[in-house]
């Protein structure tokens, strides 16, 4: 009894974390996911909430232009600075307004994006050749791509 428990308990585990490694095939859940005009997930926010993303996302850009600059002058040392300075920005506490399934896989999208900035600082340091530092920021932004193609921001305010 106890090994198909555990057998049942590994496959909950393994279905979940496929679910969450999987956001380009999620499905609206319920009539609450809300659907922006060109089909993106819209997530809604407060406006400093709104804010505090889209400056985050500011300076990912700013972080990316950076490694990239760095890399074709081959500054390495400038390379694992800006990666570290993305990777770790805090993941601050937000509330979405949105359906809560829908909440997970964003989140979960974030802290990949968070990870590999920092995985690229780590493999800088550990003095990586610079082609293999491109590779490794060519695939965190696949990751960008992936959420700007499947989440719009929205406001949300107390006022009507």
């Amino acid at each position: 009894m106890a090994m198909k428990s555990n057998v049942v308990s590994i496959l909950q585990a393994t279905l979940l974390s496929a679910s969450l490694a999987l956001p380009a095939l999620v499905l609206p859940v319920s009539a609450n996911a809300a659907e922006s005009e060109d089909g993106r997930y819209t997530i809604v926010l407060r406006p400093k909430e709104r804010n505090a993303m889209l400056e985050d996302m500011r300076n990912y850009l700013h972080g990316i232009r950076e490694i990239t600059r760095s890399l074709a002058e081959g500054d390495i040392d400038e390379v694992e600075k800006a990666a570290r300075r993305s990777g770790t920005i805090a993941i601050y506490e937000m509330k979405p307004v949105m359906s809560d399934a829908m909440v997970p896989r964003f989140r979960s999208l974030a802290i990949k994006v968070h990870e590999q900035f920092e995985q690229l600082a780590d493999d800088a340091a550990a003095g990586q050749p610079p082609m293999k530092l491109l590779g490794d920021l060519g695939r965190l932004m696949n990751n960008c791509v992936k959420c700007h193609e499947t989440y719009a921001i929205g406001s949300f305010s107390h006022q009507k």
